[in-house]
């Protein structure tokens, strides 16, 4: 048998990896048009591209909004020995990170007093622009009911829970006449129910799932993130219902130590804000399982495990009673309010939640309205006492 020339080689080598390659490019495309056309969208990012029915009406929706919105603001710093997350500098035509702060519009140029609005995703408010989050319509009231006597400064960011808004606060230095808001109780439960962690952070949880698995299933994670072949058939996620829901009596134990952290914070808030002569408000914010009854899009949207996954309608509907129980337990001597169902009421067609807890500019705008009221009451009632002292 004659020996195989060099083109003869070369051709028996590059004739299977050529083919190789043109399988893996056909698998890739079969996986997007299947993700195209048959299945549910699987990201938030496809989800919201796809213009959901709460973007339905939004003047400001467009591909490079939506683009924007999931790249800004660049990455998140996570300061050594803190469990604090604070966004990086960003400065787009929809986003602008500030001192570490999302940029809140309609500030007025000069102003007596400093409303410190903390919270999580849902009070930095990532699905839309800066003139729209809930900071921003909170200051347009202000303005029109107190002139320049407030500026509200944005201290939300992602995946924090009323521990860490605590630990942000008391890098503040509020004077006497601010306003200190927490505006909460999502993220406690998804930390203390669904993931059942009692560490601080997101961040750590996830570091510590990822530690956690095989070297087999972090590549198949990494790939995932890059190939939807791999997403689609190779998916690494375990996105079953979390095993302790099964433990009854673990359940009761985590929401026991749930509401006891959440209550603590509370109160910490409120006595580290009146030692420096500010008003502190407390708001449990709402969700989309606060009311029974679902819209036909709502119904859709908690059915796609990937944008709401297994196990959070279950956690909120397990985590809400406790906190709303802390909340009335507290509120005859700390202000704090249950917006919990603030959204029940809308219009027909009307919708608001892009998930389980995120919104867009309607429901922002509701939102706010309900903090400036009880804000307005508030400070109404810690004035005139004030004057009753004086007079006295």
């Amino acid at each position: 048998m004659e020996p195989l020339n060099k083109r003869q080689i070369v051709f028996r080598v590059t004739v299977p990896i050529f083919s190789v390659v043109i399988l893996l490019i056909a698998l890739e495309i079969f996986a997007r048009l299947y993700l195209a056309v048959f299945s549910l969208p699987r990201t938030h990012y496809d989800f919201r591209k796809g213009r959901p029915a709460p973007y339905s009406d939004a003047a400001y929706f467009s591909k490079e909004f939506i683009s924007e919105s999931f790249r800004q603001p660049g990455g998140w710093q996570y300061p050594k020995g803190t469990g604090l997350i604070i966004p990086n500098e960003y400065k787009g035509t929809y986003f602008n990170v500030v001192n570490g702060r999302r940029y809140t519009a309609f500030q007025p140029e000069t102003h007596r007093n400093t409303v410190y609005l903390f919270g999580g995703s849902s009070i930095y408010n990532a699905e839309v622009p800066d003139d729209l989050t809930v900071a921003s319509q909170l200051q347009l009231l202000l303005n029109t009911h107190y002139g320049d006597r407030y500026v509200v400064q944005n201290y939300g960011t992602h995946t924090v829970t009323v521990v860490q808004q605590l630990e942000r606060l008391k890098t503040c230095s509020p004077q006497p006449g601010d306003v200190v808001i927490f505006y909460d109780g999502v993220n406690d439960i998804s930390m203390g129910l669904f993931y059942a962690n009692s560490e601080r952070t997101m961040l750590q949880r996830n570091r510590r799932t990822i530690e956690g698995m095989s070297l087999f299933r972090r590549f198949m994670f990494a790939l995932s993130r890059r190939s939807k072949f791999a997403e689609v058939f190779f998916d690494p996620v375990d996105r079953s219902i979390p095993p302790h829901f099964s433990d009854d009596a673990l359940m009761k134990e985590l929401r026991a130590s749930m509401k006891f952290r959440f209550r603590k914070a509370i109160e910490e808030a409120d006595d580290y804000s009146g030692k420096r002569k500010a008003v502190f408000i407390h708001f449990l914010q709402p969700h989309l399982f606060a009311h029974e009854r679902m819209s036909e899009y709502e119904t859709q949207l908690s059915g796609n495990f990937f944008i709401v996954p297994r196990g959070i309608r279950e956690s909120l509907l397990m985590g809400y009673p406790e906190l709303k129980a802390a909340t009335r337990e507290l509120s005859p001597s700390i202000p704090c309010y249950d917006l919990s169902g603030v959204l029940n009421e809308r219009p027909d067609k009307e919708e608001y939640f892009l998930d389980s807890c995120h919104v867009t500019h309607k429901a922002n705008r509701i939102i706010a309205g309900k903090i400036f009221d009880s804000l307005h009451d508030v400070v109404s009632r810690d004035t005139r006492k004030k004057q009753r002292g004086i007079s006295g």
